[in-house]
C-alpha cells in the first residue's frame, strides 16, 4: 500500500530533499582566564609524617656515584631548599592574614570615628572618644609596620639560607661532574 498524502501519484513530494536546519553556536573564547594560585598553608609541617617523609625521602633514580657521597649531599641540600620554600610560603600567608586583620580593625575604627564626627550620639564626650579612637588607630598602624618589618626580616633570613644552600648545591654538582659522575 502506498500513501500519497494529497499529492498526485508519481510526483515527488515537495519536501523530498528537505534537510533540517542545523544550527551550532560558535564557542566564544573567554575574555577572562581564571588562574588558580598555589595555596600555602600556615603550618607546612603540622603533621609529623610530612616532615619525616621530607627528611627520609629517597629518590628512585639510580645513583651514578657508587658511594653516593656527592649525590646524597646534593639531594639533601635540595630537600632543605624545598623545606625552606614551604616555610617562606607559610610566612607570607601568616603575614597576609595578620595584615588583613589589622586593616579590618582600622576600617572599623575609621567608621566609628566618622560616626562620631557626623553624629550627635556622644555630645559632650566626643573629645574623649575621639582621642581614644585615634590612639587605637595609632597602635594598629604601629602593629602593621612592625609586622611588615618582621616579615621582611624573616623573608630575608630564609632567602639568604636558600641562596647559601643553592650555592652549596651548585658547588656539589660541579664537584660531582668533575669526578666524572652525572647528577
Amino acid at each position: 500500500m502506498h500513501f500519497n498524502y494529497g499529492f498526485p501519484a508519481g510526483t515527488s513530494s515537495p519536501y523530498a530533499g528537505y534537510t533540517p536546519y542545523a544550527y551550532t553556536a560558535a564557542r566564544r573564547v573567554p575574555r577572562i582566564e581564571i588562574v588558580q594560585d598555589t595555596y600555602h598553608t600556615t603550618r607546612p609541617f603540622e603533621r609529623q609524617e610530612t616532615l619525616v617523609d621530607l627528611i627520609t625521602r629517597a629518590d628512585a633514580a639510580p645513583a651514578s656515584d657508587p658511594l653516593e657521597f656527592s649525590e646524597g649531599r646534593a639531594q639533601t641540600q635540595w630537600l632543605q631548599m624545598e623545606a625552606l620554600l614551604k616555610h617562606l610560603g607559610a610566612r607570607h600567608v601568616i603575614h597576609h592574614q595578620i595584615k588583613t586583620g589589622i586593616e579590618y580593625d582600622e576600617g572599623r575604627l575609621h567608621a566609628r570615628l566618622d560616626d562620631l564626627k557626623t553624629g550627635s550620639a556622644y555630645r559632650g564626650q566626643s573629645g574623649k572618644f575621639e582621642t581614644d579612637l585615634l590612639k587605637q588607630l595609632d597602635r594598629l598602624t604601629s602593629e602593621r609596620r612592625a609586622e611588615d618589618v618582621a616579615c621582611w626580616r624573616d623573608t630575608g633570613r630564609i632567602l639568604s639560607e636558600i641562596c647559601d644552600l643553592w650555592t652549596e648545591r651548585a658547588d656539589q654538582v660541579r664537584k660531582t661532574r668533575l669526578m666524572g659522575f652525572d647528577l
